[in-house]
């Protein structure tokens, strides 16, 4: 029985696309980890990533900003799974 007010969980997650040739191992203060105007927002589903900042979903690209858009926001990204949102898989 659910209790009312309360969502199944859900993992959100803040992530960086990784470009080609990238080399995590190798980071300085250039690189995009280092910089939050590149973050962006996503929930897992399954073994992949869905961007909350796709137009399919339409959420911030900050989490602050995501966690403290209210109960839409939160539906929203609940959702993701079932949009046309774009996803990136775990092992890319």
């Amino acid at each position: 029985m659910a209790t009312a007010g309360y969502r199944p969980a859900m993992r959100l997650v803040t992530f960086v696309e990784r470009v080609a040739g990238d080399d995590p191992s190798r980071a300085t203060a250039t690189e995009p980890w280092h910089s939050p105007e590149l973050w962006r927002t996503g929930v897992m589903a399954d073994d992949e990533v869905v961007d909350l900042t796709d137009d399919a979903v339409g959420l911030p690209a900050d989490m602050v900003a995501l966690l403290t858009g209210g109960e839409g926001a939160l539906t929203r990204a609940a959702g993701a799974h079932q949009s046309r949102a774009r996803r990136l898989a775990l092992d890319a």
